[in-house]
């Protein structure tokens, strides 16, 4: 039901329509059943104030019934006792301030009537909408202020007229298109803040003409381009943010010119170069962000001429070099952030290189110290410990050496520690750690480790966050290991026979004196036999009562030629004169026989675009080549073969991707071999199976490792966000946990060292689990009859094959009958594949798994067969079904491809050998003869199939 207090002034229909009747005020009530609701209604009459009118209208158009204060608004009273409007002398409207007073709706247009406004400030409302371009006929406006909203839509060109125009402040909404170059002409303007919208485009340079402004904040846009260096002619600029935008090139030295300048944010641009030694000018600048860019080069030791300086952000970058001594006379700094890029991928990771400069030590205000994900080197320097007010210290993933400096167990302000991934830091960490009162503790994956005492234990307990461990992992008594890739202290990684191996004797003093370490003599045996002998004098070396694995001279070291290292090796191990390991008897050494590893090497081309250049490289390689350095030293094996197979065509660009990884399979089934087989290819990265025995990846020997390692049933180690995860992986950061050694380099790898598994090297290099899972994975197949063809007559298979896609759905490939060697499944699994005729009769059934891919593309899963014919089946043949876990899959005679297209096998005409795979052939629009003409060489075979083979093909 709809009434009006007064119809005279605005009568209201019963459907609720409101008609202006006269001039004056009333009141509209709505009601249904026990609910109303009234609406305030004011008309005005003709020779009302224009300033009036508009007032009102902003009202109407901005939810004024809504408004947290809409006091008087509305009423006949002067305008300036309506809430959040001032008037001058002669009642006229200068100011408009509703910030944060739920306005909701539109900016109307009618606002260009206030011709004597000076100030208006609508911010920390829900006003969407475009900006009324009429705004910029306000030519009194001093300032505007419409943060905090929802506006859409341009900054209006219009508001270069507005001369008088000290503040435009418009951020957090939802602008689109470009800064426009108008804005130039404001040579009154102050602040510019157009922080937190969706502006595209470049920053015009005329913003460099306006000599008055004092804050230019343009930051989380998406503003692209080079930044003006007209930039540098604000003279009175005080705070510059261009943050969080899509600014490129590099950062023009003519910012070095802003005398005045105390804020520089630039962080969050892919801006690339060298930070310009130029800012080390800017001699009142308190705060600099520098840091999530793509910067090159070393750190300027000009920026240490920054005195007012507090906060330095320059991490998450890729600067080289060392940290400038420079650094410790900035005196007023709390924050300093040179932290590098963080993630590792394969590129390797650059960073920041040399020592910890000791005179960082006096700057005795900082309290955060972020110095993370470099390759930082040495010791850390005690001076660390003078940095009082230090709250906050962040060293790790660098190579830091040593232990820890005593000194910093005085840092009673310190909340954060962060230490881990130092694989050289070793040692007690020293007992005036307890006094600290942190919230967090990070040393996992380093040598450092906490006395194991009631005192160390309450200490510990009271820290929120830790990851350390106890002296366990050290050792306070003498042992020896024989390490060939990786190994563990009580020996559990198994040795692969033949393969060279290191030994390395541990040698504890019985109390905490340092003595001489003595001469070693280690000698080998087999069936009782003594079949080698090692000795080893230790000059200059020293014996204390805590050993740790990563000090290479803290053991007495021999190589032993694999030769040595076969299966019922023995050991003993004497110590100088009167000592001897063990104490009585043999030390027992497990040893596995590893059969040799066949590798086929299989370069993959585009038959439309053919890189030709990887076909010849791949065509050079051999065993030796460096390519295979990584899977030679990762993987479990010591005898390791590569051929290097013809080149194969298809039909697009041959990425690492299942579809290329499905050729692979292909050819390793049409060529009979049980050998693994790698498809190369230009670019993609890698993909395998796993388990399996193909793998598809760049010509990159990290790569080529990776896959192998899928190949040998390895999910990936958590590190740098894979899928797929190895979920036994006992190391939580995706590190190897252990040492390792490194054969052809002569050295140790540390345990903090990401696992070749990972996404989060090289380098890398291979865990414990890792190499022991895959030996497992090895014996296992060692032990399995070999259904592949290589030991099979060759003669006419049905060669099937399919898969499931990235997203589970399951498909068939076209199949044909070619001259191959059986290759079934070698065990049952949860996929069907049948074969059947039209009476329904089945001519086979085979039972199967389908290998994982290792990333990047869903759950898919592949498989190829050669099935051998049976002399009824031509002709016989009707359907294949494909069924399992992700639904079904058919293909019927005479119901495949009705487009006259099919797929085609490019074989040689001589030899047999699969030459080529041929998808949607001939081109559509392309004639038989045509294609035939178009094939990559001369002397193959064509065959095609569009689903199920003809008759003829038999």
């Amino acid at each position: 039901i709809w009434s009006s207090d007064d119809a005279a002034v605005a009568p209201v229909s019963p459907q609720g329509l409101v008609t202006a009747a006269g001039t004056g005020s009333t009141q509209v009530t709505a009601r249904s059943g026990d609910a109303s609701a009234m609406i305030p209604i004011y008309v005005p009459g003709m020779d009302t104030d224009p300033e009036r009118v508009a007032l009102i209208t902003l009202y109407n158009a901005a939810g004024g019934p809504n408004w947290t204060n809409n006091t008087n608004w509305l009423s006949e009273d002067s305008l300036g006792t309506w809430h959040g409007i001032t008037v001058d002398e002669g009642g006229r409207v200068t100011r408009i301030e509703l910030a944060n007073n739920q306005l909701s709706g539109t900016i109307p247009p009618e606002m260009e009537q206030l011709e004597h406004l000076a100030g208006l400030s609508l911010n920390g409302n829900q006003l969407s909408g475009s900006i009324p371009p009429e705004l910029g006929r306000l030519a009194r406006l001093e300032w505007l202020d419409l943060g905090g909203n929802q506006l859409s839509g341009g900054i209006p060109s219009e508001f270069g007229r507005l001369e008088k125009l000290a503040d435009l402040v418009i951020p957090s909404n939802e602008l689109t298109g470009e800064i426009p170059s108008e804005l130039g002409r404001l040579e009154n303007l102050t602040d510019l803040n157009l922080h937190g919208n969706a502006l595209t485009g470049e920053m015009p340079s005329e913003l460099g003409r306006l000599k008055n402004l004092s804050r230019l904040a343009v930051g989380v846009n998406q503003l692209s381009g080079s930044i003006p260096p007209e930039l540098g002619d604000l003279e009175n600029l005080s705070a510059l943010s261009l943050g969080s935008n899509e600014f490129e090139g590099e950062i023009p030295p003519e910012l070095g010119r802003l005398a005045r300048l105390e804020w520089l944010d630039i962080t969050g641009n892919p801006l690339t170069g060298e930070i310009p030694p130029e800012l080390g000018q800017l001699k009142n600048l308190s705060t600099m962000h520098l840091g999530g860019n793509s910067l090159t080069g070393k750190i300027p030791p000009e920026l240490g001429q920054l005195n007012n300086l507090t906060t330095l952000d320059l991490g998450g970058n890729a600067l080289t070099g060392e940290i400038p001594p420079e650094l410790g006379q900035l005196e007023n700094l709390l924050v300093l952030s040179v932290s590098g890029s963080g993630q590792r991928d394969y590129l390797g990771n650059v960073g920041l290189t040399g020592e910890i400069p000791p005179e960082l030590g006096r700057l005795v205000r900082l309290e955060k110290l972020y110095l993370n994900r470099n390759q930082l080197s040495g010791i850390i320097p005690e001076e660390l410990g003078d940095l009082e007010n230090l709250q906050e210290l962040y060293l790790q993933y660098n190579g830091f050496t040593g232990n820890v400096p005593e000194s910093l167990g005085g840092l009673t302000r310190l909340k954060i520690l962060h230490l881990q991934g130092n694989g050289g830091l070793f040692g007690v960490l020293p007992s005036s750690f307890t006094q600290l009162m942190l919230d967090e503790l990070r040393l996992e994956g380093i040598g450092l480790c906490l006395r194991e005492d009631d005192e160390t234990r309450d200490w510990l307990q009271a820290i929120p966050m830790t990851d350390v461990d106890f002296c366990r992992g050290f050792l306070t008594k003498s042992a020896a290991m024989l390490i060939q890739a990786t190994q563990t202290l009580d020996g559990s990684v198994p040795l692969v026979a033949g393969r060279d191996a290191l030994l390395r004797v541990f040698i504890a003093s019985e109390n905490d004196a340092t003595v001489p370490m003595p001469h070693v003599t280690a000698r080998f045996f087999h069936d009782d036999v003594e079949v080698f002998t090692a000795e080893m004098e230790n000059t200059d070396k020293f014996i204390t009562s805590l050993l740790h694995m990563g000090d290479s001279e803290a053991t007495s070291n021999a190589p032993i030629p694999g030769s040595v290292i076969q299966p019922g090796l023995e050991m003993v191990i004497e110590l100088g004169t009167s000592g001897r390991l063990p104490a009585s008897g043999r030390l027992s050494v497990e040893v596995v026989d590893m059969p040799p590893f066949h590798l086929t090497v299989v370069p993959f081309y585009w038959m439309d675009n053919p890189d030709m250049g990887l076909v010849s490289t791949v065509q050079s390689l051999s065993a030796d080549s460096d390519y295979f350095n990584a899977s030679k030293d990762r993987l479990p094996v010591n005898e390791f073969t590569v051929e290097i197979r013809s080149p194969v065509a298809v039909s697009f660009d041959p990425v690492s991707s299942v579809r290329t990884l499905e050729r692979v399979e292909l050819t390793r089934t049409m060529d009979g071999s049980s050998d693994y087989y790698m498809g190369i290819v230009t670019r993609g990265g890698g993909l395998g199976r796993r388990p399996g025995f193909t793998t598809v990846s760049e010509l990159n020997e990290a790569f080529m490792a990776h896959e192998l390692g899928h190949n040998l049933a390895m999910g990936h180690a958590p590190c740098g966000g894979p899928s797929f995860l190895e979920v036994d992986f006992p190391y939580p950061d995706g590190s190897i946990g252990i040492w390792g050694y490194d054969h052809r380099n002569d050295e140790l790898v540390p345990s903090s060292m990401p696992d070749f598994m990972s996404y989060c090297g090289p380098p890398d290099w291979t865990s414990d689990y890792s190499f022991v899972k895959m030996i497992n994975r090895r014996q296992i197949l060692a032990g399995e009859p070999v259904f592949a063809s290589a030991h099979s007559p060759s003669g006419r298979s049905l060669l099937v094959w399919g898969g499931r896609n990235e997203y589970g759905e399951l498909y068939l490939e076209p199949a044909f009958v070619v001259d191959a060697p059986p290759s079934l499944p070698g065990e049952r699994g949860p996929y069907r594949l049948a074969a059947g005729d039209a009476e329904g009769n089945a001519l086979f059934d085979l039972s199967f798994s389908m290998g994982d891919t290792d990333c990047g593309e869903g759950e898919s899963g592949g498989f190829v067969f050669a099935v051998p014919v049976r002399p009824d089946w031509p002709g016989r043949l009707e359907h294949l079904e494909l069924s399992g876990p992700g639904g079904f899959a058919a293909m019927n005679r005479g119901r495949d491809r009705d487009d006259g297209r099919s797929t085609a096998l490019l074989l040689d005409r001589y030899t047999g050998e699969l030459r080529g795979v041929l998808d949607d052939w001939p081109e559509a629009g392309s004639s038989l003869q045509a294609a035939r003409r178009a094939l990559p060489e001369p002397g193959l075979e064509i065959v095609v199939s569009t689903g199920i083979p003809d008759s003829s093909d038999w």
